[in-house]
């Protein structure tokens, strides 16, 4: 069986420090980069989100979302930065502030950016 080390950093599973390498595991054990103990618990963060529609995905946005695909075109502006949009399959709905509506297609860069800045 391949050996290798955890890509995790930082990691109290695998006790490494910020920078070093992870504990040595099984590659054939996770099938991931991640040891099994990392792995655990990037499985528990994931399934600790909340569902997709509390999250404001309902299905009343995948209509609108398929609705405004529907009718656009290369070089519609961005909802949020008002740049061409020309790439169809990276797109998002971007909801407004309070999550009740949307502002529009926006690039998927611009309605991931968490950074506040666009």
């Amino acid at each position: 069986m391949p050996q290798r080390f955890c890509q995790c950093r930082g990691c109290p599973s695998c006790n490494t420090q910020a920078g070093s390498h992870g504990a040595l595991f099984s590659a054939d054990s996770t099938g991931t980069l991640k040891c099994p103990g990392c792995q655990g618990i990037a499985t528990q963060q994931r399934n600790a989100r909340a569902p997709r529609a509390s999250r404001g995905y309902d299905a009343r946005h995948v209509q609108v979302r398929a609705r405004l695909l529907a009718q656009w075109r290369p070089g519609d502006p961005c909802a949020l930065c008002g740049q061409p949009m020309l790439d169809k399959t990276r797109l998002d709905l971007a909801h407004n502030e309070d999550r009740t509506g949307w502002k529009g297609l926006s690039h998927r860069e611009c309605n991931r950016n968490t950074s506040g800045k666009r």
